[in-house]
């Protein structure tokens, strides 16, 4: 179920839970999510990421603190931040309306290779690229960089109004984030919170659909606790039949004479008449001679 505005909640379509049942890993449903059981036949769960961060004290009541968070999730700022190679996306929500956002992209990932120039540069230190490619994926990547310093310095005041952080970026972004002279966050805050499941490509669509799947609540109805605890099976996508071209066959009714006759070849007739043009014209050769 998604909080509405009024406080009261609307249950997610089925084709929205098939998508969070794909996207979820196959290994521990239940350490993602609180599974509370309101009555002995209605069950609900919450992303723990949601309700509490690990510097908030564990012996809180989670009861408690999904109630609060619950009832005025329509009132409060959530942030989502994506970064994946040179693909970066950011929003800022209230409730469920987007206040900002903003995306963009920079080329830094070395053509059939997939990691970034520096990357590739740390683990080459004595022997870095000195091509114009990797010259421009370096220039490229110090502008991503002062892109996202400007960015978020930007919205400042949107950010420390914020209930929630919400931040998904690759290991070697993190010194971008939380070190530095002038980092970006604090390390601590006990806003900032990981994302717990797959994301894809940085853009404006994934994160709205980040949101969604974050500011929702699931009710899983009269489930048993058994199935509800179950890790769902992976799903293999399948992949998309090869195009061939097509032949046509012969109906299997039709008796062997008919089948000869049908792949018989039809320029047999012409070459025939070929040959007699030809025969022809030599006789009218030859009588033409004296």
């Amino acid at each position: 179920m998604i909080p509405t505005e009024n406080g009261g909640f609307r249950s997610r379509s089925a084709s929205q839970t098939r998508k969070k049942t794909r996207m979820m890993n196959s290994s521990t449903t239940e350490c993602r999510s609180f599974i509370f059981r309101i009555t002995e036949q209605e069950v609900l769960s919450v992303y723990k990421k949601v309700l509490y961060s690990k510097t908030l004290d564990d012996d809180q009541d989670v009861s408690q603190l999904a109630t609060e968070i619950i009832s005025g999730a329509c009132n409060q700022t959530w942030v989502i931040i994506l970064l994946s190679a040179g693909h970066f996306a950011a929003a800022v929500f209230t409730g469920s309306k987007v206040t900002v956002h903003k995306t963009f992209h920079r080329y830094i990932v070395r053509a059939k290779r997939g990691s970034v120039q520096s990357s590739n540069d740390a683990a080459n230190r004595n022997n870095t690229a000195k091509s114009a490619g990797a010259s421009l994926r370096r220039h490229n990547e110090q502008m991503l960089e002062e892109s996202i310093k400007q960015l978020l310095q930007s919205w400042n005041e949107e950010i420390k109004n914020a209930s929630l952080i919400f931040i998904r970026i690759p290991q070697y972004r993190k010194a971008l984030f939380y070190s530095g002279k002038d980092p970006l966050f604090n390390s601590k805050d006990s806003r900032i919170r990981t994302i717990p499941f797959v994301t894809r490509r940085p853009t404006f669509n994934e994160v709205q659909r980040v949101h969604q799947e974050l500011f929702s609540v699931t009710i899983h109805g009269k489930k048993p606790m058994v199935e509800i605890l179950t890790p769902p099976r992976p799903i293999k996508l399948k992949k998309p039949p090869e195009i061939k071209q097509q032949v046509e066959k012969l109906p299997s009714s039709q008796t062997d004479s008919e089948k000869d006759h049908a792949t018989q070849k039809e320029p047999m007739q012409l070459n025939l008449f070929e040959d007699n043009d030809r025969k022809n014209k030599k006789k009218k050769k030859k009588r033409k001679k004296p």
